[in-house]
């Protein structure tokens, strides 16, 4: 994978300069001539898990590009910076391979060293407007009606010289900073070529969770919010996208989560984006602290379902209900090892239309009908 992303990367640079001004050892560039015979240096930098940059840098020490790629599928993010004559930063335009969607940023300043905001413009309609501190870093972001959801921005630090990631809420507000990513297969059935990247903050906390086709695009996000004591209180759900890193998707509903004194999690509550109840999930524990029931109930109060929970947390049954009736439509028995024993079947007056017991290796046993 890395010979398939520096392939990748070298061909960028050759499509964009005239002439290779020097080569390392492995076979990476380390100096490079462009088409008006200026000559840039090269570096190479692992940011996290499997995702390089590799920057350019001119004769004045400016960076003046970043491309990012990832081991997993050669996927690239490119930065190019423009500069004043002064060499404060004046531009960036940011792109990816994956989709056809460009970002420009603009650097506004009123006379310092540093700029007091930029502007982020999608295919040249302005997006956010975002405030910066003295340092140069984010201090606050102003998203347009467009920019409503959660938002990512490119963003270049050219104090410290650092190109980052910045990920907004649909409020505006700044997420927390991402330091590690990982990538697994998804598993569902419903959909193939699907992997799942988790990004964590320097806490080691999921804060956001996207579900990727192996192209890029992106299928679903999960935004995690938490408090002070790192109990996960808000689950912000997003559907569809442009593609990893860029995450355009439009609300789905937000989940809420409520605990006990004791940081057990007792109910969790989630609410469509117009606002209206989606379901209900409540939990009991019994004396010894342990998970006893769950219960989950729709946007109307039926009950969906209930879960009943053995000694280390195990399942022991599962009662399934009639959605107008509140009957019960079915029940499960399972093992210690978590594996079903029987399944009984109810009609809507309560009486069994059909039972099955399994033997240990989960196949049907016998039927009673």
């Amino acid at each position: 994978m890395k010979k398939l992303l520096l392939f990748i990367l070298s061909a960028l640079l050759l499509f964009s300069f005239s002439a290779c001004g020097g080569m390392m050892d492995d076979g990476r560039f380390r100096k490079i001539v462009g088409k008006g015979g200026e000559t840039y240096k090269v570096e190479y930098k692992e940011l996290y898990d499997g995702v390089n940059a590799l920057y350019m840098i001119d004769k004045k020490k400016r960076v003046v590009s970043v491309q990012i790629g990832a081991e997993t599928d050669g996927s690239l993010e490119t930065a190019s910076l423009d500069y004043y004559e002064d060499g404060r930063l004046k531009q960036m335009n940011y792109s990816s391979a994956a989709v056809d969607v460009g970002y420009f940023c603009y650097y506004v300043y009123n006379g310092e060293a540093a700029p007091e905001r930029y502007e982020l413009y999608k295919d040249g309609d302005l997006l956010a407007k975002a405030s910066l501190d003295f340092d140069g870093e984010i201090d606050g972001v102003i998203l347009t009606e467009e920019g409503k959801g959660l938002i990512f921005m490119p963003y270049y630090n050219a104090k410290t010289e650092t190109f980052s990631h910045v990920f907004f809420d649909e409020n505006g507000e700044i997420l927390p900073e991402i330091v590690r990513t990982e990538r697994t297969p998804a598993d569902d059935k419903n959909f193939e070529d699907l992997c799942r990247i988790d990004m964590f903050d320097v806490n080691g906390r999921i804060v956001l969770s996207e579900r990727v086709y192996e192209g890029g695009k992106l299928l679903d996000c999960h935004k995690y919010v938490y408090d002070e004591k790192g109990l996960m209180i808000k689950d912000v759900f997003y559907l569809s996208g442009y593609l990893y890193n860029i995450s355009y998707g439009y609300l789905y509903y937000i989940s809420y989560f409520e605990y006990d004194e004791s940081g057990r999690l007792t109910a969790e509550t989630a609410y469509f984006s117009e606002g209206d109840l989606n379901y209900v999930r409540s939990y009991e524990y019994d004396e010894n602290g342990d998970l006893a029931f769950e219960n989950l109930y729709l946007g109307d109060g039926m009950p969906y379902n209930k879960y009943e929970y053995g000694k280390n947390g195990t399942l022991k049954k599962k009662i399934d209900y009639y959605y107008e009736t509140e009957n019960i439509c079915c029940v499960t028995l399972y093992n210690d090892d978590g594996t079903i024993s029987c399944e009984t079947e109810y009609d809507n007056e309560g009486n069994i239309t059909n039972q099955t017991y399994y033997d240990e290796n989960v196949n049907p046993a016998n039927n009673a009908n």
